[in-house]
């Protein structure tokens, strides 16, 4: 099998090694063209693939914090937005059912500080 890149294989380092594993099991040879045709599913080729499975990974991260920084800049970024519907079950948790701020949290499936959140506006 040729791939071209390690992002093709598996989204992180366990994906990564797992798929080595497969295919070795199965007999096939996988070559990664980006590093000079090395063979990933060979024991040189395992130990380099995790380091740079882990570096792909470290780097992937970077690019996202670096893209949700630029778009909250640009007001083009709120995080994940609750429906109404999760609100109301939340009030509904204090007013009528007389919970905590916790337990009313936890039974909405939010957390304590989006409850105080969705309280103050």
């Amino acid at each position: 099998m040729k791939s071209y890149d390690i992002s093709r294989i598996g989204r992180n380092t366990v994906e990564v090694i797992k798929f080595c594993e497969d295919m070795t099991a199965q007999d096939v040879k996988v070559i990664i063209h980006t590093l000079g045709g090395i063979d990933i599913t060979s024991s040189t080729g395992k130990m380099v693939i995790t380091t740079l499975a882990a570096v792909q990974r470290t780097e992937m991260l970077e690019k996202q914090r670096i893209g949700i920084d630029r778009a909250k800049k640009e007001g083009k970024f709120k995080g994940k937005q609750q429906s109404q519907e999760t609100i109301d079950k939340c009030k509904q948790a204090l007013e009528v059912n007389g919970l905590s701020k916790e337990k009313a949290a936890k039974a909405a499936g939010i957390g304590i500080a989006t409850l105080y959140r969705f309280l103050r506006s």
